[in-house]
């Protein structure tokens, strides 16, 4: 019966150290998963490249995708550039401070100097002659040409300038109006009966529309081209 018993217990002690005996390997693989968390890490700064790269790759699907699928582009875009409109007239004023402007426009393929850029050409007279500065709207160049000569009716055509809206302003109303994957084209100040207006030019192919905005009010007016405007 004791060896019976003894068998009994060493088995016993057995059993109990074959389930104790896992543990050290946790340890082990705890001691191991510390140098392969390091590895991890590794693998998980790949497979957080990796994830990036992918998703950078959807992103670009997804803006191939919106472009295929017709999504209207900002008909803005022409007007980044590194001259606005009130340094335009800075720029005029400076050098013709008594001049009065009788002619304001910009045109996003205009001509300077032999190049096509971004475009302002402003005319302006005063009592010694009439000028005209053109200024790439992009690099920041000015081109000047003066006719001097007397001129007792100078003001006769003077635009007022303090009195309108900027011309970003304008456009930005003018594109609510406009239809189609149009870009901005040209802009320019005119008069009709009294009234100033923004002529407000879009351009894609061989189609154009031009919107026409009260100056001084900013109130859009106006909208004529070649494209049907079916907003309601």
């Amino acid at each position: 019966m004791k060896k019976m018993f003894g068998f009994i217990a060493l088995a016993l002690l057995l059993a109990g150290c074959t389930k104790e005996s896992p543990g050290k390997p946790e340890d082990s693989v705890g001691s191991s998963g510390r140098s392969v968390v390091t590895d991890t890490t590794g693998q998980s700064t790949e497979s957080e490249s990796t994830s990036s790269s992918q998703e950078t790759t959807t992103t670009s699907k997804e803006q191939a995708t919106s472009a295929s699928s017709g999504e209207a582009a900002d008909p803005l875009v022409s007007l980044e550039q590194a001259v606005d409109f009130k340094q335009a007239l800075a720029i005029f004023q400076d050098k013709y401070p008594d001049a009065v402007i009788t002619d304001f426009q910009w045109e996003a393929n205009g001509s300077f100097q032999g190049s096509r850029t971004k475009v302002y050409e402003i005319e302006g007279e005063d009592a010694k002659g009439e000028y005209e500065v053109t200024i790439d709207a992009v690099a920041n160049k000015v081109h000047v040409e003066s006719d001097l000569e007397d001129n007792s009716d100078w003001q006769a055509e003077q635009l007022p300038m303090t009195e309108i809206i900027p011309m970003e302003e304008a456009a930005k109303t003018a594109a609510k109006q406009v239809v189609g994957d149009t870009q901005l084209s040209k802009i320019e100040l005119e008069e009709e009966e009294g009234t100033i207006l923004w002529e407000v030019k879009f351009f894609r192919q061989r189609q154009w529309q031009s919107v026409t905005i009260d100056a001084k009010t900013g109130e859009f007016l106006n909208v004529a081209g070649t494209v049907e405007n079916t907003t309601p």
